[in-house]
């Protein structure tokens, strides 16, 4: 488990979306994040604060 950036951490919790896209970018789990969200609040942010606090599978498309 790697620690999130505190400012991500925060965005997570407060605007899940937000925190997930500034760690992620545009991704799967931005829209994942997104439509949890929409759907209720909590899982949202559950499903943002694990996605921030855990290591990505592969680095993202844009870091090359």
């Amino acid at each position: 488990m790697i620690r999130p950036r505190p400012a991500v951490a925060i965005a997570a919790i407060l605007l899940p979306p937000l925190g997930v896209f500034l760690d992620r970018g545009l991704g799967a789990a931005f829209w994942i994040t997104t439509g949890l969200t929409c759907l209720a609040f909590v899982p949202g942010a559950i499903f943002a604060l694990y996605t921030v606090s855990h290591a990505p599978l592969r680095p993202p498309a844009h870091a090359a």
